[in-house]
């Protein structure tokens, strides 16, 4: 046989090349991906959620100026039963809109209340001139709310001090709203100077998603969102729940 009518050599056949790994770049890019798609996923579950009304009847948006603007009728309609207006910051600082969006409360029928954030570097008297200046009486207004972050201060206040100035700021408001208050210290106030005990007033706490348990039994208000999207504000609100089982309504007044 001769070369030319040889037949031709049997090749063995190829496997497939296995796939390639991305590149290391490629690799980072789609985790970051991954991770950014979870942010978002677990950031629209949160700003949708509220704990069900067939456990919590009365809920409710706290508003400022950066939800404006706030359609009211829109709040009720969607199932708000009251909201809260922030009104005061410390001794020198109001909203410009409270008294707009007090209006706009009123008008839809809507149960309101002003909220304060108390400084505790600043003296009571002047917190409370600032309250007195912004928020008028009116006998159908929900109790104030008094929130006390913590914060530094060039010489920070004993307990004793402390109690004293909330107690003469609390005198004073109570004294021109004809009307308890209520008090929404933050944890770390809490546990360094037990303002509860010391003040005996109705108080509000926050817990995102998980109801209130042992040491805050008997709470009023529970902030149980903070940044909640609801129909008829702009931006993100903070979402209240009145306790079922220590008011009957939100219209309990303070002591």
């Amino acid at each position: 046989m001769t070369a030319a009518n040889s037949p031709a050599p049997v090749r063995a056949p190829q496997s497939p090349a296995p796939p390639q790994a991305p590149a290391p770049g490629r690799r980072w890019l789609w985790r970051l991906l991954l991770l950014l798609a979870g942010v978002i996923a677990a950031l629209y579950v949160a700003t949708g959620w509220a704990p069900p009304t067939d456990d919590y009847a009365d809920q409710g948006p706290v508003v400022s100026a950066d939800n404006m603007p706030v359609e009211w009728a829109t709040l009720k309609a969607t199932g708000s039963r009251f909201a809260y207006i922030d009104a005061t910051f410390g001794s020198g600082r109001s909203n410009p809109s409270f008294a707009m969006m007090r209006d706009g409360a009123r008008a839809a029928a809507l149960p309101y209340g002003a909220m304060h954030h108390y400084d505790i570097c600043a003296l009571a008297t002047d917190q409370a001139a600032n309250v007195i200046r912004t928020v008028p009486r009116d006998a159908q207004a929900l109790p104030l709310i008094i929130v006390i972050d913590y914060r530094d201060c060039p010489r920070p206040a004993s307990r004793a001090l402390l109690t004293s100035e909330l107690t003469t700021f609390l005198a004073q408001v109570q004294a021109h709203l004809g009307q308890g208050t209520m008090i929404a210290p933050d944890r770390t106030i809490e546990a360094e100077y037990q303002l509860r005990d010391a003040l005996h007033r109705p108080f509000m706490v926050k817990s995102f998603r998980r109801p209130p348990q042992e040491p805050d039994a008997g709470w009023t208000l529970w902030q149980a969102n903070g940044y909640r999207r609801v129909d008829g504000a702009a931006g993100l609100v903070r979402w209240l729940v009145a306790n079922p089982t220590t008011v009957t309504n939100v219209k309990t007044k303070g002591e």
